[in-house]
């Protein structure tokens, strides 16, 4: 049974009309995390089955990410949507600390973002995408074991060429699914 979620920064909608209601009615807490808007507030966290949610304001902004910890360092799950491409690597890797000191051990951690093809450089247009293979040297550089992928949001028609707002690429990006856990 999960406990405490976390949910770093912008998720989608349908994720949390699911995942909250389910929590709560099993004794569990959603807590969201950075950038929690005030719309965001009265209008989602205020809709049928999320009372067990609550969220964490703080400076933190995924434009700069100094190192921080959060007040909660019980965390059983922690998700990420299309939030690790925003920081630089730097900034990345603080959030990374800040995420695998807030888990238990034993505790996951999901992030899903836009694929970049491996070692494929950055330009304009590659910009808003990661190269999951970075991505999981980066989480195994603070700790985390990569434990699995999924390929649920493959897009073969995506060639990862072009920017991921552009009309008729957004919403139909390649996206990688990462797994990690904080050792025991």
């Amino acid at each position: 049974m999960l406990g405490a979620v976390l949910l770093f920064y912008w998720c989608p909608h349908p994720l949390i009309k699911f995942l909250a209601p389910v929590l709560c009615s099993s004794g569990g807490e959603l807590v969201f995390s950075v950038g929690v808007s005030d719309s965001f507030k009265s209008n989602v966290m205020t809709m049928d089955g999320m009372d067990c949610t609550s969220a964490i304001n703080d400076a933190v902004n995924l434009g700069n990410i100094p190192e921080f910890e959060f007040d909660d360092s019980d965390f059983d799950l922690v998700l990420t949507f299309w939030n690790l491409h925003n920081p630089s690597a730097e900034d990345r890797e603080n959030m990374s600390v800040a995420i695998f000191d807030a888990l238990k051990p034993g505790g996951i951690y999901g992030a899903v973002d836009h694929t970049r093809r491996h070692n494929q450089p950055t330009t304009r247009a590659t910009g808003r995408r990661l190269d999951p293979v970075l991505v999981i040297k980066e989480m195994e550089a603070v700790g985390f074991e990569f434990v699995d992928f999924s390929d649920m949001h493959y897009h073969p028609e995506d060639d990862l060429t072009q920017e991921v707002g552009t009309s008729g690429v957004q919403g139909n990006t390649d996206r990688f699914v990462l797994k990690f856990r904080k050792p025991e």
